[in-house]
């Protein structure tokens, strides 16, 4: 967090020494990605996870009973209505866990897009600042390609905390 945190403000000043606009762009973008993203997710990985995490453990309790009582099962005739049972919760189990890979995916594709729309913004604004005259051509490719690997610290720190998060929900 402190390595992500540190290259952030680095980036920033970097980029400040350039054009002082450029850091305005950027700021917002490291703030949803660096701070909300990381809140979001923990605050739906702590409500959630319990639920998931609960299911989890009443299935295994279920089978483990359903394994030790296998003979009295048997004998009584109630295979097929264990079976029946085990197939539902199953089934309830693969759709919470459905439901939290998906929300998992817009999480990731989220965080792309956030990542995407930021270095084609600094793009558009570099490209702004040379057409003013306040940037030369060398400033745009190199304030680009700063822009680029700029958010590879926060989208490792976004990627760790939520897998931190997930484990320890």
């Amino acid at each position: 967090l402190a390595i992500a945190f540190s290259i952030s403000v680095a980036v920033l000043i970097f980029m400040a020494m350039w054009w002082w606009v450029l850091p305005l762009v950027l700021l917002p973008f490291q703030f949803i990605l660096g701070i909300l993203v990381p809140i979001g997710w923990e605050r739906y990985v702590r409500k959630n996870g319990k639920q998931l995490r609960a299911t989890l453990g009443e299935i295994n309790a279920y089978l483990t009973d359903s394994l030790q009582g296998l003979e009295t099962i048997l004998l009584f005739n109630q295979g097929n209505n264990r079976k029946e049972d085990i197939a539902k919760k199953g089934a309830f189990l693969n759709k919470i866990k459905g439901e939290h890979t998906s929300r998992q995916g817009c999480l990731l594709g989220f965080v792309s897009g956030v990542i995407l729309f930021a270095n084609i913004t600094t793009i558009v604004v570099a490209v702004l600042g040379y057409l003013g005259n306040y940037l030369d051509l060398q400033g745009v490719i190199v304030v680009t390609a700063v822009s680029i690997s700029a958010f590879v610290p926060l989208f490792s720190v976004s990627i760790v905390s939520h897998f931190l998060t997930e484990s320890f929900a």
